[in-house]
């Protein structure tokens, strides 16, 4: 049996700012209302994994509008 595994790709403000279409600013307001996935910190640059993200999109649909 052959196991695939996704390689853990990690994604930078740029990329998850491209990926969502909002700015940096947007994503600082977002996570201070805790309202976007925390970033894992590298020094000063913050890092999302994509695996975080995929989930984090999942949910956000699975909620009704109401």
């Amino acid at each position: 049996m052959s196991w695939v595994t996704k390689p853990r790709r990690e994604l930078d403000t740029a990329a998850v700012c491209r990926r969502y279409q909002i700015s940096d600013q947007t994503i600082d307001r977002r996570l201070a209302s805790r309202s976007f996935p925390e970033p894992h910190w590298r020094g000063r640059r913050r890092y999302w994994l994509e695996s975080d993200l995929d989930a984090f999109d999942v949910a956000r649909r699975a909620k009704p509008l109401i």
